[in-house]
């Protein structure tokens, strides 16, 4: 007799559902043996039952789809019944996992917005940030001077235009609302250009900056001319008073636009370079930026730059003997500092999400002991093991889209949080921080999560439980056996080992953020308020004038209640901002130069701060514009200079012809961050050059942050046109510096994660231990019964909990050290094997397990024999 096909019999029952394979295969092998006993020749009739085959494939398909998807709202159904009927076991497995997929979601999301997210420019990657260093030393000076960024731009092969920018900040004055000081940033003619962005509204710049005696323009940022001028449509060709200056805006930046190295600006100006900016070269002040030409490489382009830098040698030697260039991709130059931290913390949340699927794999594998006797009966009504398998799979699923649900609402208030508790100053230099949000790629990351997680946890219990039998139901045999309890000792491992090593990461940065604030900033940052000021320079352009008002402004401060001194200086320590030089000794025979920051601060200031003078003489009134230049040095800086510096004559490049004579020796304050190395410090007396832009330093007897209303009344009593902005309690300047609020937030969001690792850890350490005393209830009340102590059966039961606890910890405990490296520059003071740190983790971790542990084996020794024996 002859036989279908094989093959396409095969096909077709591998594609048709289960509840109609039988009757539609048996009418086409029916029809092809008719067709076969009529004379038809083997091959006519395999010719035949393959074509209809094939036309009955697209409508097989069709009714598998229908039967699955009918199937799996069934098992769902299904499912959540099940979960409704036990809501212990149901929460706990929806709150874990959202809390690991909460976790996970919001990093990867702040990840992906930082480090993957393009730039809302035209081609990003093609645009590169153009850095000098000293070749020697590889130390960046980041920005440029003048007559390099011009050389550079018109000598170049590899760039099809370049741009500078830099930062500062202006007087708004607006009729009515006083006086307001806005962060700008100023840029070259081809700046939007180079980034390939055009204006929401009206023209960008360009070279308004080239003809002396332009009229000043300027563009707003869409944020600010929403706020400010109520997205008033008519704002083109508009006014305003900046700085005392009437500046026609010419533009509205387009809402999506944001440059995160100069993040908080408002308002968008051409570059005005002073005439000593022209001349000189050797004075950096101007970041730039270009754009790669068709098919260049960044590594062609930085070469040829190096290459340009190089040639400056003979035509400036002092200042260029060793100049190189990097050209760092644009994005690279923002977030390459915070790339390993997102990174490390992106690798937490999924050590998290790895313990939460444990713990769930756990708590299933425990729940299926519940469903021998219904699965066996199941399969022996005709279930095969695969709908089985499908059908369990199916009912995780139903635990994990709560779980993601929940989990997605978690991740959004993470998000808002970790973006509410940046400091602005950080936030804005971040891309994309303001419209963070778990937006469709989030999304989409978060249902893969889930729907990975899901199957991740729910693979070995639905195949545990789909392989019960009729035989095993029949014997009576509930619980666990042997092999799936050491399965879940193992998960126990897993979670005791990640949550171990996320408790160390967290201990580590503890300790490095405790030696870190340890480090004395030089100066006393206790009740001290500080804030910035900036005067109409139209009123206040004569030094004598100005030197006046300032001292008048001083006394007034100390006049108001509760506040013990007032003080000035240009630049407020900690806050990494500030000008730089290079000064010689007058006699040095070597002319050897020495690299410091250039301060200028009132005679008071350094009693106002607690810095102690060591040497010399303090500033004094007698310092005047008339009177001989006079200069004090930190500690550091004097270190630094062969010989004592002490009554030395200095000379600096930037004031020709002037002799500079060091009367003072203070301590070292910080300028910079806490994590660095102690800064060279010249100071000049504000008295022999007043600015009308200065920061002011006010010690207070009290809470500074209570003093800044009367404060600022005192100053608007002196002039209600004196912008200030910027008003902080120096101990807030210090929690909001980079180097301490980016190992504050490491420790907090991998702290958060210890902690729910670790709850985690000890939930999955008592579920194990509460099934095997549910499953020993019998033999445990034998033993008792033939005289076994109570103290010997919780001794055996805590024993077995802690088993897995030590195999966990000396995994961790390895693996932890590894993280630790991992840390890498995040640590401070503190080594990635600090013995203090591993031994106070382990002795946390062992304390909750041993808890995990007690409870069940109370619960074992309070067996009563008696009743186990008459009901067991």
């Amino acid at each position: 007799m002859i036989a279908p096909p094989r093959l396409a019999r095969r096909l077709l029952a591998w594609v048709l559902p289960h509840a109609h394979r039988a009757v539609v295969l048996t009418d086409l092998d029916e029809e092809f043996a008719a067709r076969a006993s009529t004379g038809a020749s083997a091959a006519d009739a395999s010719r035949w039952y393959r074509r209809q085959v094939l036309r009955s494939l697209p409508g097989a398909v069709r009714m598998r789809g229908r039967f699955q998807v009918a199937d799996l709202a069934r098992d769902l159904k299904y499912g959540a019944r099940l979960l409704r009927r036990k809501p212990t076991f149901a929460v706990t497995g929806v709150l874990t996992l959202a809390i690991g997929i909460g976790a996970t979601s919001a990093v990867i999301t702040l990840a992906n917005a930082v480090l993957v997210r393009p730039l809302p420019y035209t081609d990003p990657d093609r645009i590169v940030s153009v850095m000098e260093i000293d070749r020697t030393s590889e130390a960046r000076s980041d920005n440029l001077s003048w007559p390099d960024f011009n050389d550079y731009a018109r000598e170049n092969q590899t760039l099809t235009a370049m741009a500078g920018y830099t930062g500062g900040s202006r007087t708004l004055t607006v009729d009515g609302a006083g006086a307001e000081r806005l962060p700008v940033v100023m840029v070259t003619g081809r700046f939007f250009d180079v980034l390939g962005v055009a204006p929401g509204i009206g023209r960008a710049l360009n070279d308004d900056y080239l003809p002396d005696g332009a009229p000043p323009v300027a563009m707003l940022t869409d944020a600010s001319w929403r706020t400010r001028f109520g997205a008033d449509p008519s704002i083109l060709g508009r006014r305003i008073i900046l700085n005392d200056v009437p500046t026609t805006i010419v533009g509205v930046l387009p809402a999506a636009f944001e440059f995160p190295p100069r993040g908080a600006a408002e308002v968008w100006l051409p570059v005005h370079p002073s005439k000593g900016q022209i001349e000189r070269k050797f004075y950096h002040w101007m970041d730039a930026v270009g754009r790669l030409k068709p098919g260049v490489t960044r590594a062609q382009a930085e070469s040829d730059l190096d290459r340009i830098a190089r040639s400056f040698a003979s035509l400036d030697p002092r200042a260029h003997q060793h100049s190189g260039v990097l050209a760092p991709i644009l994005r690279e130059r923002i977030v390459g500092d915070v790339r390993p931290t997102l990174m490390i913390l992106s690798g937490a949340s999924l050590l998290v999400l790895l313990v939460a699927c444990a713990n769930i794999a756990g708590l299933l594998l425990a729940h299926s002991a519940t469903r021998t006797s219904e699965i066996a009966v199941r399969s022996v009504m005709g279930a095969g093991r695969s709908r089985l398998f499908r059908q369990l799979l199916a009912e995780n699923l139903a635990l994990a889209l709560p779980g993601g649900v929940l989990g997605v609402i978690l991740g959004q208030g993470m998000i808002r949080g970790l973006v509410a508790t940046m400091p602005p100053a950080q936030r804005v230099t971040l891309p994309h921080m303001a419209s963070l949000s778990l937006d469709g790629q989030a999304l989409i990351i978060s249902l893969v999560v889930t729907a990975s997680a899901s199957l991740l946890f729910g693979l070995l219990p639905a195949w545990r439980t789909a392989r019960t039998d009729l035989l095993q139901s029949t014997r009576g045999v509930a619980g666990l056996g042997a092999r799936e309890l050491r399965l879940q000792s193992a998960f126990v491992v897993i979670q005791v080992a990640l949550a171990l090593v996320l408790l160390v990461g967290a201990g580590l940065m503890a300790q490095s953020l405790r030696r870190l604030l340890d480090v004395s900033p030089g100066f006393r940052t206790d009740h001290l308020l500080t804030m910035t000021v900036a005067l109409p320079q139209g009123r206040y352009s004569d030094p004598a004038a100005l030197a006046n008002f300032q001292r008048t402004l001083t006394e007034r401060l100390e006049a108001v209640p509760g506040v013990l001194g007032a003080s000035l200086i240009d630049q407020l320590p900690l806050t990494g901002a500030g000008n730089s030089g290079s000064f010689t000794v007058m006699g040095d025979v070597d002319a050897h130069e020495t690299v410091t920051l250039v301060r200028d601060a009132a005679a008071n200031y350094f009693d106002v701060m607690g810095i102690r003078l060591e040497a010399g003489r303090p500033f004094a009134e007698t310092d005047t514009p008339s009177a001989p230049q006079v200069a004090l040095v930190n500690r550091a800086l004097a270190e630094r200079v062969p010989g004592s510096i002490l009554g030395k004559r200095i000379v600096f490049p930037f004031m020709p012809g002037q002799l500079i004579e060091v009367v003072g020796i203070v301590g070292n304050e910080r300028y910079g961050a806490l994590d660095a190395e102690q800064e060279a410090v010249l100071y000049f007396p504000q008295s022999q050059g007043p600015d009308s832009n200065f920061s002011l330093a006010i010690r207070t007897a009290g809470d500074p942050s209570g003093m800044s209303g009367p404060v600022v009344a005192a100053i608007a009593e002196l002039d209600p046109a004196i912008a200030l902005y910027q008003r902080a309690s120096m101990e807030s300047i210090v929690a909001a510096s980079e180097s301490v609020f980016r190992r504050r937030s490491v420790m907090a969001l991998i702290g958060g994660f210890a902690i729910a690792s670790l709850l985690l850890a000890v939930v999955g350490l008592y579920g194990v231990l509460a099934q095997v005393v549910a499953q020993r209830t019998r033999e445990i009340g034998v033993r008792v019964a033939l005289g076994a102590g109570r103290a010997t059966i919780a001794f055996g039961i805590v024993r077995r909990g802690l088993w897995p606890v030590a195999i966990g910890l000396g995994i961790g405990l390895v693996t932890s050290v590894v993280f630790g490296r991992l840390l890498g520059g995040l640590l401070f003071g503190t080594s990635a094997t600090d013995v203090v740190t591993l031994s106070l983790v382990v002795a946390a971790l062992s304390a909750a397990a041993l808890v995990a542990c007690i409870i069940p084996a109370r619960r074992a020794v309070r067996v009563d024999p008696v009743e186990v024996l008459r009901f067991g």
